[in-house]
């Protein structure tokens, strides 16, 4: 499953800056527009599950 941000794999070779960011601010969007929305839940959940175990290694 491929969402539709993805850049054409001929773009992927030299990442730009300014198109990154433009892809990143979409992601951004998705998130509060709802679509793509179960990809950035699962990034969110397996962020909050690494802090969680770096917590308790130091704690």
């Amino acid at each position: 499953m491929r969402l539709p941000v993805d850049p054409p794999p001929t773009e992927r070779t030299e990442p730009d800056p300014q198109k990154r960011r433009m892809i990143e601010d979409v992601m951004i969007t998705q998130l509060f527009g709802g679509r793509g929305a179960g990809r950035v839940y699962f990034y969110l959940g397996a962020i909050i599950a690494v802090c969680a175990g770096v917590m308790a290694l130091f704690a």
